[in-house]
């Protein structure tokens, strides 16, 4: 299944208010926003708790070089 927006149950694990950014390895997420130059920053929604995270897409930022 997609999820485009909306929210999801996960396993626990999450810091309650972080947002979520897509992670460098394929299909993950990750609290900590990238910082290598090339890389691309796209928050894809916030931990609402540990368990539970809100979907919602922003554009992705490139970091500079």
């Amino acid at each position: 299944d997609i999820l485009f927006r909306g929210r999801i149950s996960v396993s626990s694990g999450w810091t309650s208010g972080g947002l979520l950014f897509v992670a460098a390895a394929a299909g993950g997420l990750t609290q900590t926003p990238p910082t290598a130059s090339g890389r691309t920053v796209q928050e894809v929604g916030i931990a609402l708790t540990q368990a539970l995270l809100e979907i919602h897409p922003k554009k992705g930022i490139l970091v500079g070089e």
